[in-house]
């Protein structure tokens, strides 16, 4: 979405920093967009100029890693077979 009616018409809803804990009733976090401002360096910037929507793709796609990461090292039966796998 390159536009605020791009993301309108996505479905996507506009939230204020300070109404972002309470997410609109019926709608997820992911629904929302919150706009700010970002420093990137020059070259980072240039590449993703193109097209606005790399940006949140590869962010999301680190953030789900990040979560499933982190749920494996918190799930006990996952650490303990890679421990055994990782002592065989």
């Amino acid at each position: 979405m390159k536009t605020p009616k791009e993301a309108k018409a996505m479905g996507l809803r506009r939230i204020s920093r300070e109404e972002r804990p309470q997410v609109p009733k019926g709608m997820t976090l992911k629904d929302c967009w919150v706009e700010i401002s970002l420093s990137l360096d020059a070259e980072v910037l240039q590449f993703f100029e193109s097209d606005s929507e790399k940006i949140n793709a590869i962010l999301r796609k680190e953030m789900e890693k990040r979560k499933l990461s982190n749920e494996l090292l918190e799930d006990k039966e996952f650490v303990n077979r890679l421990r055994e796998k990782l002592a065989a």
